[in-house]
């Protein structure tokens, strides 16, 4: 599989006009989230708008108000989109509305980053990714949410661009200390992503092994290293002196107690979740409302989470398991009730909170899905069902995919795949923990790339290479002076 130089080929002029039209549809969800929501749009978690608003008012990263009138440090969140929101209210004016401005800005720098990704493999290859992430409902619908996800999908694809065009391109210093800011900044945008620098570093040794000295691996390894730690060290020495445990983020531990396990006393039990989260909190919140300090209370949750797997082990695998489909194939029903009157949105909504539940029978769906038709949701169902076949496709066709470069006799190819295949398994890993559609953003633009491989294989009916970069100029070989070479 070969690229061309950036604007000689059709596929180019096809993303720019792609690019336009998505950009057009992006500005009338806005436009039509600020008259239905104003300031607030689809965010169901206001913790991010208030950690802004206090760092930009008060200059304390706080959710909460103590009894003295002072802002209390918040410990369970990372601080890169508060911090990313307050400066933008410094400049344009403390209105919520710029956060989500904000965050629909990082979701159009994505898409222009997911074409380039895709074009590492083939012009046509970035129209394919690009196409597909601006047709995802999920992602529209996530950044217009006050979250810091959509500067985390951002930075994850800056991420798996950089670390593939330096896998065609050739492994230097520089390139590799651009490497580490980048896990860095994406680790403090969720924690969701403080873990790739494992995938990183194995597929550096894998790309390096045999072919540079034991020193130049050593210093590339200990470059990303000394980043990371020192990230996760210092905010965690923030969190300690706020008055929290020294960890990276407590919000892990509050979200297992309050959204994981009751999901899994439901399958143990046969209960709704509902009441799995009602005995929880009989079980818990007691003892929990007692404690008076942050470290106290992530301690305690610490330990009641510990206590949970202990007795849930096996039912928390298998609600990972179950939570798959939730993640890949995840469609937001409420997205498109935008174009319904208030009242229908009204009524809409109202019947999504007493029917949504994680384990609906057969019978239940059927009715649910005749409700949306019969009510006039005929496009939110049709779009829902497309959701499901395309990323259900589209996951098949990834595992082909990254067998298919795997297979091939391109070293270059094979890391590749090395590298995209362990950042899927280890982001579906953590993101089953929730299994929330949102949580698909930043891993889908590797599935989309590892997609189209299967799709070129399959009308090419050969493994195709990836020697060439967009570039035109060869990789996998000697790539420059300043580059780790091979021996």
């Amino acid at each position: 599989m070969t690229g061309s130089p950036l604007g000689r080929h059709k596929a180019d002029w096809v993303f720019m006009v792609m690019m336009i039209v998505g950009f057009l549809y992006q500005i009338v969800i806005f436009h039509r989230v600020m008259q239905v929501a104003p300031d607030v749009g689809f965010t169901t978690d206001e913790v991010f708008m208030n950690l802004a608003k206090n760092l930009y008012e008060h200059g304390v990263m706080g959710d909460r108000i103590d009894a003295a009138g002072n802002v209390v440090p918040n410990t369970w969140r990372t601080p890169l989109f508060p911090v990313a929101a307050a400066l933008v209210y410094e400049i344009l004016g403390p209105e919520t509305r710029w956060a989500l401005v904000l965050n629909n800005a990082c979701y159009g720098l994505a898409v222009i980053l997911t074409f380039f990704l895709g074009r590492r493999l083939h012009p046509w290859g970035g129209v394919f990714a690009a196409f597909f992430v601006l047709l995802d409902p999920i992602f529209l619908y996530t950044v217009n949410s006050v979250m810091a996800d959509a500067a985390f999908h951002l930075l994850v694809t800056w991420l798996l661009l950089h670390m593939i065009w330096m896998l065609q391109e050739g492994v230097t210093y520089p390139r590799v200390a651009v490497l580490a800011i980048l896990i860095s900044l994406q680790e403090l945008a969720r924690p969701a992503g403080m873990h790739l620098w494992m995938v990183v570093c194995i597929t550096l040794l894998a790309h390096l092994w045999r072919r540079a000295s034991w020193r130049r691996m050593a210093a590339c390894i200990a470059m990303i290293l000394v980043v990371h730690f020192a990230t996760v060290g210092l905010w965690s020495l923030r969190n300690a002196q706020a008055g929290g445990l020294f960890k990276f983020v407590g919000m892990s531990g509050d979200h297992l107690l309050r959204f994981h396990f009751p999901v899994v006393e439901s399958e143990r039990l046969s209960i709704s979740v509902d009441e799995g989260s009602r005995r929880i909190h009989e079980r818990f919140d007691a003892d929990l409302n007692k404690l008076q300090t942050t470290k106290e209370q992530e301690a305690f949750v610490e330990a009641a989470n510990k206590t949970m797997f202990l007795e849930t082990f096996p039912w928390s695998l298998w609600v990972m398991v179950k939570m798959f489909p939730t993640l890949y194939i995840g469609f937001p029903p409420d997205f498109f009730s935008l174009f319904h009157t208030p009242e229908e949105r009204s009524r809409f909504d109202a019947y999504l909170r007493e029917h949504a539940t994680y384990s609906r029978s057969w019978s239940e769906k059927v009715a649910f899905f005749r409700h949306l038709f019969d009510h006039g949701y005929g496009v939110t169902l049709g779009m829902g069902i497309l959701t499901k076949i395309v990323n259900s496709a589209l996951l098949i066709l990834s595992v082909v995919g990254a067998w298919g470069m795997w297979r091939g006799k391109d070293r270059v190819q094979r890391h590749i795949s090395l590298f995209l295949t362990l950042f899927f398994v280890q982001m579906t890993l953590i993101s089953t923990v929730y299994g929330m559609g949102r949580y698909r953003l930043p891993i889908m633009p590797a599935v989309y790339l590892l997609a189209f491989h299967a799709l070129w294989m399959f009308f090419h009916s050969k493994t195709i290479s990836v020697k060439t970069a967009p570039t035109g100029k060869p990789v996998g070989v000697s790539p420059g002076p300043k580059a780790v070479r091979q021996r």
